[in-house]
């Protein structure tokens, strides 16, 4: 399950996240990842522990470098002030948290403690979002473990709790309204700006380098053979099922949003 988490991660073009108990995992330093699995799986050998946790660092790949794609997540500023290990681990967390922010990518916005009319308590997710919102997906922690999510009504009912959290934000140790909100059209006109094509995860090879590729426009899906780029077919959206098995592809040019109010909100969790 843990691969399908980091593959939707991998072909999103955006990531939304709304966390209340624990620093979101993209964002968790090497120290407070083990401690997390350490609680939550006390089982666990330290062989087996320490792949998890080599895994867990090795998915933030989608958040760093040249070719991240833009990142927010609603934090409770109680995962923020809660210490999973000690003092130590907490303000290495929160320092590595602020160094994220520094770099653009990341937006970090914090539901005060004693904000008034959060009861959001249960509203945990991970929005990841595709080139057009036919391909969007969103995954929930369950006692099962995780549930992915992508049909059209259930994905609205889950924007709406994403427009209410952020709502939420007010006030001076806050980041709403010191930034522009995050607006998934822009993100997607910018991802669509020229066609990006690439290999169909159902060409399994073959002779030289023909294979199948596919790509992605707000209006349309195409289909080209590698061997003549030429020809191509294009269907539109409406004559598309919901769900296809064309990548996402990843956002090339970071997204820069109120680095010092974040950084102001996150230092909160320090006093």
């Amino acid at each position: 399950m843990n691969l399908d988490v980091a593959e939707a991660e991998h072909n999103a073009t955006f990531l939304r996240e709304i966390v209340i108990n624990r620093v979101p995992g993209l964002l968790q330093t090497a120290d407070y990842a083990r401690a997390v699995f350490r609680y939550m799986r006390p089982e666990l050998s330290e062989g087996e522990l320490s792949p998890r946790v080599e895994y867990r660092l090795r998915r933030r790949a989608v958040i760093e470098g040249d070719a991240a794609i833009p990142y927010e997540t609603i934090v409770h500023e109680f995962a923020l002030r809660v210490r999973v290990a000690d003092r130590q681990v907490s303000l290495s967390q929160l320092r590595w948290i602020l160094e994220q922010i520094e770099q653009g990518h990341v937006t970090v916005r914090v539901i005060s403690t004693d904000q008034d009319g959060f009861a959001g308590t249960g509203a945990s997710m991970v929005y990841a979002g595709g080139p057009v919102p036919q391909l969007d997906t969103c995954f929930r922690d369950a006692p099962t473990g995780v549930v992915f999510i992508d049909a059209e009504p259930q994905l609205n009912r889950l924007r709406t709790l994403l427009r209410k959290a952020g709502g939420s934000i007010t006030g001076p140790d806050s980041v709403s309204g010191l930034h522009p909100p995050f607006d998934e059209g822009a993100v997607r006109r910018r991802m669509n700006r020229t066609v990006r094509w690439q290999k169909s995860t159902f060409s399994h090879g073959g002779e030289g380098d023909t294979c199948v590729e596919l790509a992605a426009t707000p209006t349309a899906f195409h289909l080209r053979e590698s061997d003549d780029p030429t020809i191509r077919l294009t269907t539109t959206h409406t004559q598309s099922p919901a769900r296809s098995p064309l990548g996402r592809p990843r956002r090339k040019e970071p997204q820069r949003l109120g680095v010092q109010s974040q950084r102001h909100a996150v230092s909160v969790a320090c006093r």
